[in-house]
């Protein structure tokens, strides 16, 4: 039903069979090689329209088919001569090539039905027009146009609108798909919230002598209200859309330059005693990890003692692979509302520095979450670590190599980021989950 729904408003919607100019100059490239002449055009379509006007422009004389000749006033183009469509074979003898562009299923020339010699015949419609076994017949040229031939850029212009609209309604049908096991359930709560609602209205009813009548109102007024509330909020959950941004950890994994390597080590197996059970062995600030104070800042706050809520933030995702320095004023703005943000910078394909100032801003604003997909903020060869020391000395708290930011470009996401839970951790690798709402 939703599929057929869809093609209604697509073809409602949407002309796909938007006629370009470039399909007259195509037209008028095959008829090149005769001299200006008599051109008959099959069909009164918005192209067959279209093609006659703009040979009668370069000097042909074009007879264009009508299969209801009343209309003819209407559309025919200026000195262009109008024929019914049933007299198309009897002016055949008249011209020297064919365009033939109707919307309709059967040939409007057969091969038992063209006797003439030398004739050039153009075949534009979607649907072949023209019987392809007339290209065997002596004499005859025949041409069919198809789209790879020339650029349709009115069609493909009218193609993204459909596909816009096919797009939008798929996302419906996902969103009710992901909850219609729900709906059972969601009904019967609604029901259910009705009759509570009638029941402590029963005194009120009760006294203002209200009708059996006007009580079924009151209970399916209640019903579809509650339904359409409980709906809402499966579609809203629906609409969440969840990316892991961690990057997984592999055994012989190196990380920053002197850090220990991921080790991860079978201790104990099924076949041997009857279960697996891995030995980890890893750095602080391995893969996807967070930066606490304690990392570089004496007598700093360690990640063990934050509270959780540090650990979830709203966060801006900024593009910043067309950048080389990213300055105060590149920022987004605040009125979007985030206290975290992701620098995308597409690591390894070009330098990229973040400038003090920027991110003095930042911390002014409340953001004291800083995320990269690079395994240092700070420029490479900067032992000095600038960057870490200003957002760590201000109780800010940072995420390097993270991954998978390209879905997420230019978004806002609610960030969940929770590092391991040790004594003293001066960092931890950390699970990141960014989640979207549409």
């Amino acid at each position: 039903r939703e599929a057929v729904t869809t093609a209604k408003r697509v073809q409602n919607s949407v002309d796909l069979q938007v006629p370009d100019q470039t399909v007259a100059d195509f037209v008028e490239t095959q008829l090149s090689s005769l001299s200006p002449t008599r051109i008959l055009v099959i069909g009164s379509s918005a192209l067959a329209r279209l093609v006659s006007a703009h040979l009668v422009s370069k000097g042909y004389e074009v007879i264009m088919t009508f299969r209801d000749l009343e209309k003819a006033d209407l559309l025919l183009p200026d000195h262009v001569k109008a024929i019914s469509y049933a007299q198309r074979f009897a002016h055949l003898g008249e011209v020297e090539a064919v365009v033939s562009a109707t919307k309709g299923m059967e040939y409007t020339l057969a091969y038992g039905q063209v006797e003439k010699r030398n004739l050039l015949l153009i075949d534009l419609a979607g649907v072949p027009d023209i019987d392809p076994k007339l290209a065997d017949k002596e004499g005859l040229t025949l041409v069919r146009f198809t789209s790879e031939r020339v650029s349709l850029p009115r069609r493909e212009e009218a193609k993204a609108v459909a596909l816009a609209l096919i797009e939008a309604d798929l996302a419906k049908v996902n969103v009710y798909l992901s909850y219609r096991k729900d709906v059972p359930l969601i009904q019967e709560r609604a029901e259910q919230a009705a009759l509570d609602l009638l029941y402590r209205l029963h005194h009120q009813l009760k006294e203002n002598k209200v009708s059996d009548e006007l009580r079924l109102i009151v209970y399916e007024s209640a019903r579809k209200a509650f339904s359409h509330q409980l709906y809402e909020q499966k579609k809203g959950e629906a609409a969440l859309q969840r990316f892991d941004l961690t990057r997984v950890l592999v055994d012989g994994q190196e990380g920053y330059a002197g850090d220990p390597p991921v080790r991860l080590t079978a201790f104990n197996t099924r076949e041997k005693e009857g279960w697996n059970l891995t030995q980890l062995s890893f750095g602080s600030h391995t893969s996807t990890h967070m930066d606490s104070p304690h990392h570089m800042l004496e007598g700093n706050k360690s990640l063990d003692t934050y509270p959780p809520e540090r650990f979830f933030a709203t966060a801006y995702v900024l593009d910043c692979t067309n950048l080389d320095v990213l300055e105060m004023d590149m920022l987004p703005p605040q009125e979007l509302e985030y206290d975290a943000i992701i620098f995308y910078t597409a690591y390894g394909k070009r330098a990229f520095t973040l400038k003090e100032d920027a991110v003095a801003h930042l911390l002014e604003q409340g953001v004291l979450l800083f995320g990269f997909d690079t395994p240092n903020p700070d420029r490479d060869g900067d032992m000095g670590f600038p960057l870490h020391h200003q957002i760590l000395a201000a109780d800010g708290l940072i995420i390097e190599n993270l991954t998978n930011l390209e879905p997420i470009l230019g978004k806002r996401v609610e960030l969940v980021c929770l590092p391991l839970l040790f004594k003293d951790a001066d960092g931890s690798p950390v699970r990141v989950i960014a989640t979207l709402r549409s």
